[in-house]
Parts: structure tokens; sequence; C-alpha cells
């Protein structure tokens, strides 16, 4: 049952999106290119990905 409820959801939202397959196709290319620059992780810059990890964790 919470399956099928699930699915009529996003159904649902969807057509209240106004969702087509040609922005799911733009999507994913999209979101291709932007995990393809997350891997494999460039620590170049390491002293300034430790500061904001520093900084995250003093906030929280």
């Amino acid at each position: 049952m919470g399956w099928l409820a699930l699915a009529a959801y996003v159904i649902y939202a969807c057509a209240q999106l106004d969702v087509s397959a040609e922005r799911i196709a733009s999507g994913l290319s999209n979101a291709a290119h932007f995990f393809g620059r997350m891997f494999p992780p460039n620590f170049a810059r390491w002293d300034l990905l430790v500061k904001g990890l520093k900084e995250s964790l003093e906030i929280a």
C-alpha cells in the first residue's frame, strides 16, 4: 500500500511540476557532468577544505 501511495504522489507531483521526458533527459545529462567533476576528488587545496570543515563543525 505504501509503494502505491508513493507512486501516486510521484505521478501527481510530476504533473504539477510540468516534468517532461525532455527535461528529465536534460537533467540526467547535467547530473552526469556534475558527478563526473566530483570524481576523482582533487585535494590540491587541502588546507581550504580543512578550514571549511572546521568552521562547519564549530557552527554545529
